[in-house]
């Protein structure tokens, strides 16, 4: 894979709760890899307040 900024991919997930579904779409973040990957875990945390 070969990229050069911005915004290269978008993971969902469906679960029985929010959590549930958000800590699946982690998994399959972490999944993805290359060089100077980063990703956000906080997107959709205040839906957890």
């Amino acid at each position: 894979m070969s990229v050069t900024g911005g915004h290269v991919a978008t993971v969902v997930a469906l679960g029985a709760t929010l959590n549930g579904a958000c800590g699946k779409a982690l998994i399959a973040a972490e999944r993805i890899r290359f060089p100077g990957r980063m990703y956000r875990e906080d997107i959709g945390a205040h839906e957890f307040r």
